[in-house]
Order: C-alpha cells, then sequence, then structure tokens
C-alpha cells in the first residue's frame, strides 16, 4: 500500500506524524509540568494554611481536655467553626480541629462538608491512613481520602502542657482543585497545541508544494527521457536546491538534445559538425567526438579514393569529369582556354603479353611519374587501363604543344623504349563543352595511332587538312 504513494507524499506524511508525536509528547510535558507546579502551590497553601491555624490557637491559649471537650485556654473548640472559618477563608484550605477522646480523634470543628449541603463532618472519627500513622504515634503528611474525595492533608498534634496528645489540627485541599486547575490549563494548551500543528501543517503543504512539483517535473522528464523523447522542457520551479535539481534537468535535456543532434548528423554521414564534450566525464561526447574525427578521417580517405586511381595516385576518371566541368564552367565566365590532352601507351597489349603485367605496369607508374611533373595548376588523370588524360588551364596552343612534346620525348627515354602518343584539344572560353571537347582529344589521338604512334597531334591541324580537302598528317618525328 505504502509502495503505491509518491516519495512527497510519504515525506509529507512523516513530517505530519512527526508533528504529532511532537504535539503529544509536548502536551505530556505541559500536563506533568503543570501537576508538579501546582502541587508545589497546594504544598505552599498547606505551609500557609497550617502556620494561620497554629498561630490563631496558640493565641487561644494552652490547650487542655476537660471531661472530652477541648479547649485552647478559656476557648472551647468544641462546635466553634469560627476559628476554621477563618483558616479557610484566609488561606482557601480546609481546616479541621480533631479532640482525641478515648484515644480516638473526633472531629470537632471542620469546614468540610457532607455532600448535597447537609451539614459538616462533626464529630465524626478520624480514618484511613491518618489513623494509620495516628495510632503509630506519627504525624501524618500526604494524599488521603477524606469525606469520599481524594486530599492532600497534613495532621499535627496538639499536646497539653504535659506532653498528652490531646487534639490534631488538619488542614487539606482537595486534589480536584489540582484536577480543575491541570484540566483548564490543558485544555488552553489542547487548543494552542491544535492551533500550532495546524499552521506547522499549513507550513508543511506550502513548503512541499515546490518539491512536489520539482519531483513530478524530474519524473516526467526522466520517463521522456527513457522513451526517448528529447523534444521536451524543464522549468525551473524554484531557486535553492529544488531550483538545482530543475536547472540540472534542464541542462540534461539540452545535452541530450545536442547529442540527439550530432547523432542525427553522423548517421546522414555529415561529420562537418564540431562536437565538443562538455567535461572530461562526458563519456558520450568523447566517444561522439573521437567517432567524428574518425570518420572524418574516413571520408576523407574514401573521398582520395573515390577519385583516385590505387595504381599511378593520379586522379581518376570521376575526378577527371570533375575537373573538366570546373574548369570549362570558370572559362566560359571569365573567358580563357582548356586545352585536353589524351594520352595512350603505343602497343600497350604487346608490352603485358611479351614482358608480362609487371613490366606493364612498371610503364604506367613511370608515365604517371612523368606526368605528376606539370605545373601545380595543370591536372594528370588515369581513365583506365593506358588511357591518360591531362586538363591545362589558360594555356596557348604553341605551349601547349611544346609542353606534350617535351612530355612524349621524356617518355621515349624514360618507359625504356616504350612509346605514347598524345591528341590535343582546345575550347576557347569555353564554348566547347566536355562531351565535344573530349571526342576531339579522342579523334586526334586516333590520328596519332593511324600516324604510327609517338606522335603529337592537335585537333584543329586535323580539321585545317581537311577544310584543305588533304589527307596529309603531321610529319612523324625523327
Amino acid at each position: 500500500m505504502l509502495s503505491r504513494v509518491s516519495i512527497v507524499t510519504r515525506i509529507a506524511l512523516a513530517g505530519v506524524l512527526s508533528l504529532l508525536v511532537f504535539a503529544v509528547a509536548m502536551l505530556f510535558f505541559i500536563k506533568y509540568s503543570l501537576e508538579q507546579a501546582i502541587y508545589s502551590e497546594m504544598q505552599v497553601r498547606l505551609d500557609v494554611a497550617e502556620n494561620t491555624m497554629w498561630d490563631m490557637v496558640r493565641a487561644k491559649g494552652r490547650p487542655s481536655l476537660v471531661d472530652g471537650q477541648l479547649r485552647f485556654g478559656d476557648w472551647l473548640a468544641n462546635g466553634d467553626r469560627s476559628l476554621v472559618d477563618h483558616v479557610h477563608k484566609l488561606t482557601g484550605a480546609n481546616a479541621t480541629i480533631f479532640a482525641v477522646i478515648g484515644g480516638k480523634p473526633i472531629r470537632v470543628a471542620t469546614t468540610i462538608r457532607k455532600p448535597h449541603g447537609s451539614g459538616r463532618y462533626v464529630n465524626t472519627e478520624l480514618v484511613g491512613p491518618a489513623r494509620a500513622a495516628y495510632d503509630r504515634g506519627r504525624s501524618f503528611d500526604g494524599e488521603s481520602p477524606v469525606a469520599g474525595r481524594l486530599f492532600l492533608n497534613r495532621y499535627d498534634d496538639i499536646r497539653d502542657s504535659r506532653g498528652r496528645i490531646v487534639g490534631l489540627l488538619y488542614t487539606g485541599i482537595p486534589l480536584t482543585t489540582l484536577q480543575d486547575k491541570v484540566a483548564r490549563a490543558m485544555r488552553v494548551a489542547i487548543v494552542g497545541t491544535a492551533l500550532a500543528l495546524l499552521g506547522s501543517i499549513a507550513l508543511l503543504y506550502f513548503a512541499m508544494r515546490p518539491l512536489r512539483r520539482a519531483f513530478s517535473n524530474a519524473v516526467t522528464i526522466a520517463q521522456g527521457l527513457a522513451e526517448g523523447d528529447v523534444a521536451q522542457r524543464s522549468n525551473v520551479v524554484s531557486a535553492g536546491e529544488l531550483g538545482a535539481v530543475s536547472s540540472a534537468f534542464r541542462d540534461m535535456i539540452v545535452y541530450q538534445q545536442r547529442m540527439a543532434m550530432v547523432a542525427d548528423a553522423l548517421a546522414r554521414g555529415d561529420f562537418s559538425m564540431k562536437i565538443v564534450p562538455v567535461s572530461a566525464r562526458d563519456r558520450l561526447g568523447i566517444a561522439f567526438a573521437h567517432m567524428s574525427e574518425q570518420m572524418q578521417g574516413l571520408m576523407q580517405q574514401l573521398e582520395v579514393s573515390a577519385m583516385t586511381d590505387s595504381l599511378t595516385q593520379l586522379g581518376n576518371r570521376r575526378a577527371f569529369d570533375a575537373r573538366m566541368r570546373t574548369d570549362l564552367a570558370r572559362a566560359a565566365r571569365r573567358g580563357g582556354n582548356v586545352c585536353l590532352a589524351l594520352i595512350d601507351v603505343d602497343d600497350f597489349k604487346a608490352v603485358n603479353d611479351e614482358k608480362g603485367h609487371q613490366r606493364g605496369d612498371e610503364v604506367l607508374s613511370k608515365l604517371s611519374g612523368i606526368l605528376r611533373g606539370l605545373r601545380a595548376e595543370d591536372a594528370a588523370y588515369r581513365l583506365g587501363g593506358d588511357e591518360f588524360a591531362v586538363v591545362f588551364s589558360d594555356t596557348s596552343r604553341a605551349n601547349a604543344l611544346v609542353a606534350f612534346e617535351q612530355i612524349r620525348r621524356q617518355a621515349e627515354v624514360d618507359l625504356e623504349g616504350t612509346t605514347i602518343s598524345i591528341g590535343i584539344a582546345f575550347s576557347a572560353n569555353g564554348i566547347v563543352d566536355a562531351e565535344t571537347l573530349s571526342r576531339h582529344a579522342d579523334a586526334a589521338l586516333y590520328a596519332c595511332k593511324h600516324r604510327g604512334s609517338n606522335v603529337v597531334i592537335d585537333f584543329d591541324s586535323i580539321k585545317s587538312l581537311e577544310a584543305l580537302g588533304g589527307s596529309a598528317l603531321p610529319p612523324k618525328p625523327v
């Protein structure tokens, strides 16, 4: 049953029970303290009453017992209520004078009345604990029943001139006085305690409201995070510790939202987001940062690999296509020339068949080394097999022919007898598109093969010959 009650309710119940226990304990303490204080007051009143009574009887004269009559000097105590009434009036205590007749203390004057207003308890014998004490020759000071009620009593011996006990002086206060006073005081204390308890419970309620909101907010957020909901918000419900809890949950949500964005970016393949761990204990942030760095490196490697020929380390066809689009678009915007050269190893199949593929790979690698010696703004590519391409930007036809002739001659030397053919095409101001430029360069390369290889031919020279109606090709170099 208690397990179903929220922790805030448990704290509130514990607080209320603690207040109740404290209130009950306080009431018991107050009752005990009141009883002790009133009891002490009653004893003081008895002292005053006793001393007053003794002062009055001594003032009457010496005590004596004559024919069963107790006298103080000439004053006859039997039946005279004036003295005891006067003591009662002065002190509020009950007073009684006993005459010891035949060894029995008999009341001869008293303020104690019989029930229902039917007179006083005169001519009655002393009974109970006080009589037992008298029989043992002792005085009595304490609680004992008198006339059916419990009194706080005090009995003193009255002795004549020869030291014989001729009577007793009694003063007493009914304990109902104590009970009445305690009851009245306790009623006030109970009302005050109840009001204080209600006020404390009200204060506890208002004090627990922020705690309840904070716990409710925390539980809602925790449940949402457990279900993967990072779109929620955490409001700071108060200052102090509860505000710190709410702020911590708000920071947790912000952190989870940030991690979710990072995860989404990584899942999309976007590794450009900068991931900074919030602290040295942020293992998730550190892991994502390392993952992002590793994936960035891997993607860069993949991009390089996707654009690079594995044997020659030159750009591949994808890189070539991208460069052609870029250079032709720039030439169309700004003006300028784009020169494309297609290079083919002469009789490469024979090299592979006669000397083996290892020799063929060696020839391709050496040729790529020659092509890497171009200007920084130029680029060489392996398009596949023994076919290579070189792209020059903003280069005149004359300079390009000189450069490619040097490449042909160097290849003739470095490739140790293996030669290359080069077909060249130009696009002025980006007028010729990439596909057309490639066909022109390929046509020039074909013309090279027709001429007998190991030659450089420009596509424009082919067009010039066709325009003249001839079929002559450029002379084969010596």
